[in-house]
C-alpha cells in the first residue's frame, strides 16, 4: 500500500546489514563493560581501568584490520578518542589506582603487566601510600586493638587435619 512506499527509503540495505554485522561483536563488547561496571550496588572502582584498557586494545586491533569496513574502522578511532577522554578523567581521583593497588588480584603487577611508564607506576604508588597516611593511618592508630578471647576447644578441633 501508499504507507509502505512512504517508508521504503528507510529500509536498510544490504551494505547497511553487512555494516551491523560486522560491529555487532563491538557493541557487545561495550555491553559486557556496561553490565560488568554496573552490576553492583557499590561501584567497583577496580575494574574501570582494566575494562578501558581491554577495550582500548580490541578497538585497536579493529583499527588495524584492513579487512574491516573503513566505516568501522573510523567508528573505532573514534571509540578510542572517547575512551581516552574517559580514562584521563581517572586521573583526578586517587581512588581507581589505589582501588587496583589495594585489590588482591591486581596490586602493582597490573600497571607493570600493562607496560605502565615506570614513573606512572610510581607516581601511583606514592599517591597511594599519601593518601593512605592522610585520611587513614592517624585513624588505625587511634584505635584500640581489639580483646581476642580463646575459641573453644570444640571449634578449634574442626582445623585439625588428620
Amino acid at each position: 500500500g501508499k504507507g509502505k512506499t512512504k517508508l521504503s527509503h528507510l529500509q536498510l540495505s544490504n551494505n547497511e546489514w553487512g555494516l551491523l554485522e560486522e560491529i555487532k561483536p563491538i557493541l557487545q563488547w561495550f555491553k559486557i563493560a556496561s553490565k560488568r561496571v554496573s552490576a553492583s550496588a557499590r561501584p567497583l572502582l577496580h575494574t574501570v581501568i582494566p575494562i578501558i584498557d581491554t577495550l582500548t586494545d580490541n578497538l585497536l586491533k579493529v583499527c588495524s584490520d584492513w579487512s574491516k569496513s573503513p566505516q568501522t574502522r573510523a567508528g573505532a578511532a573514534k571509540a578510542i578518542a572517547v575512551l581516552n577522554k574517559y580514562y584521563s578523567k581517572t586521573d583526578d581521583s586517587i581512588m581507581y589506582k589505589a582501588a587496583m593497588i589495594m585489590h588482591p588480584r591486581y596490586k602493582m603487577k597490573y600497571f607493570k603487566d600493562a607496560k605502565w611508564e615506570q614513573s606512572w607506576i610510581n607516581m601511583a604508588k606514592t599517591s597511594t601510600q599519601e593518601f593512605f597516611a592522610t585520611h587513614y593511618l592517624n585513624k588505625v592508630e587511634q584505635q584500640e586493638a581489639p580483646s581476642v578471647t580463646r575459641a573453644p576447644q570444640v571449634f578449634y578441633s574442626l582445623f585439625i587435619i588428620v
